[in-house]
């Protein structure tokens, strides 16, 4: 079985897809494994709405483990997209640091701080 540090590496390419793909139900089903936050959502949704062709690159940490508990602090987000109200090429960066917890299916994002 791999590391857990490996599973949440896998996870966070799993979430980088996600984002890239506005895939809500891949945020819900592999990342979340259940319902997003809501002010998770409204983020995400605020992201989604505003930016066409999304392409994320992610730098992380080392994750910092706990036990069944788990962070990525500053997680850096580089997005490249086109603004969906006028078509321009943009490019944004933003820091996060992603809350993840184990259970009996593995690992999960649980929040998304900023």
């Amino acid at each position: 079985m791999p590391s857990a540090a490996a599973q949440l590496t896998a996870l966070l390419e799993e979430y980088r897809l996600a984002l890239e793909g506005e895939d809500f139900e891949a945020l819900s089903g592999r990342v979340y494994r259940g319902k997003i936050p809501s002010a998770d959502l409204k983020m995400l949704r605020s992201i989604f709405d505003n930016a066409d062709e999304l392409e994320v690159e992610l730098e992380a940490p080392d994750p910092e483990i706990d036990g069944d508990r788990a962070q990525m602090r500053k997680v850096e987000h580089r997005m490249h997209f086109i603004q969906a109200r006028d078509r321009r090429e943009r490019s944004f960066n933003l820091k996060l640091t992603l809350i993840f917890e184990r259970g009996d299916a593995g690992w999960r994002l649980t929040r998304i701080k900023r």
